[in-house]
């Protein structure tokens, strides 16, 4: 099944995004959706373009992304409005971004929100948070362990704490970033652990290999993460005797 951008963004409007239409932000989703489809297409393609639900998949997104983006508040309908000419990523000498930790900056996701008029005086108009999320207690790497992308790292505060910060950037015209690691997650992931318990659905989601010699395709074209811990991209589970493509 095979379609033009133009013919699937005209499917996704009849068939999945009918029931929306009438939302009194409807209309700034889609022109967003206008925007940003050929892009996601291409690029989500590359990856799982010859499975033959990838349609479908495509819908799915797009329709979570609306129902989604018509929940969020009215409050942040300025920062919506203003990723439609995609100026944070325009190259525009008026953008301004700081990218930090949590932590490191002010301590906490509330404590960023009295440190506002200072990234105002420096003339910040988006600030890039570094991972945030959930990791496993003692093995975060940086914050880039997730071991949940629905949570925030306790020693950061919650995602209620999240939403107020948006909220509060917003109505000082600060666009925030959020750093989402999307390649790879904690092995306490929940897709992980359901990989490991020998579910196939999750497992496709990971690199796995039964056999050694697989792993000779691959290893010349790799760099070690973490030379000074250990080498090589692979380690050995136990749990589904196999060979996981690891950090």
């Amino acid at each position: 099944m095979t379609f033009s951008n133009t013919e699937l963004l005209n499917r996704i409007e009849k068939n999945v995004l009918n029931p929306y239409r009438k939302k009194p932000e409807y209309a700034d989703f889609y022109s967003h959706l206008k925007i940003n489809l050929p892009s996601m297409i291409e690029h989500l393609s590359k990856l799982y373009g010859n499975r033959p639900d990838f349609v479908y998949h495509i819908e799915d997104i797009v329709k979570e992304s609306c129902k989604m983006y018509l929940k969020r508040s009215a409050a942040q309908g300025g920062i919506r409005n203003s990723y439609t000419s995609g100026n944070i990523h325009s190259g525009s000498q008026k953008e301004v971004g700081a990218v930090f930790y949590v932590d490191l900056f002010a301590g906490k996701l509330k404590d960023i929100k009295k440190r506002i008029p200072y990234l105002k005086e420096l003339g910040i108009t988006f600030v890039h948070l570094m991972p945030l999320f959930k990791t496993p207690s003692g093995e975060t790497d940086g914050g880039y362990a997730v071991s949940s992308y629905r949570h925030i790292a306790k020693r950061f505060g919650t995602m209620n704490d999240l939403r107020d910060l948006i909220e509060e950037f917003d109505l000082n015209g600060i666009n925030l970033v959020l750093d989402f690691i999307l390649n790879h997650t904690s092995d306490q992931h929940e897709w992980a652990k359901k990989a490991k318990s020998g579910d196939i659905k999750y497992q496709n989601y990971y690199y796995i290999f039964k056999e050694k010699k697989e792993l000779e395709e691959y290893s010349p074209y790799l760099r070690d993460i973490f030379p000074e811990v250990r080498k090589g991209s692979f380690t050995f589970d136990e749990s589904i005797q196999s060979w996981v493509w690891t950090t």
